[in-house]
């Protein structure tokens, strides 16, 4: 079994829905963890996994460049799924996942993000994109909330 592993592979298979993207874990034992799966194709445990989805996806957490790939070539709303199950399960590993923040410009581990927006996924959901550091979150949630006063412009005539 591969180890320190973060696996996608394509689960789903149910009404309205061919297949979703699912996710696994192997720890540094080896050890199988479900992360995100669903549908028939969906994975509780690494025989399965081995049987119904031979199609994947690996990323070895211990190489910094398979993480970037994987930050690279997934969703975002997968990317901050991920992290925070890693952060609340293998925190070391999630400190490895590296954002930019599309306000700001700043990188920043991505279990603290937020996401930046939303878009329309074929019609029949809402995907988030982006990320925000804390802090832009923070400052954009106080001007939407009118805590910030506003700059007030006198223009005098003539």
């Amino acid at each position: 079994m591969p180890k320190n592993t973060l696996v996608q592979y394509k689960g789903g298979g149910y009404d309205g829905n061919f297949w979703e993207w699912n996710y696994c874990w192997f720890d540094s034992k080896g050890k199988f963890h479900d992360i995100f799966s669903s549908g028939y194709k969906g994975c509780k445990n690494a025989t399965e996994l081995k049987n119904k989805n031979p199609d994947q996806y690996r990323y070895n957490f211990d190489n910094q460049e398979k993480v970037r790939e994987f930050i690279r070539e997934s969703a975002d709303h997968h990317v901050l799924m991920v992290a925070k199950w890693l952060y609340a399960n293998f925190s070391r590993y999630a400190d490895n996942m590296i954002v930019t923040c599309d306000s700001c410009g700043e990188e920043f581990p991505s279990n603290q993000a937020k996401h930046s927006g939303y878009e329309g996924a074929g019609g029949i959901a809402i995907a988030y994109t982006g990320f925000v550091c804390e802090s832009c979150q923070r400052n954009e949630e106080c001007y939407e909330q009118g805590d910030v006063e506003p700059v007030i412009m006198i223009m005098k005539k003539g």
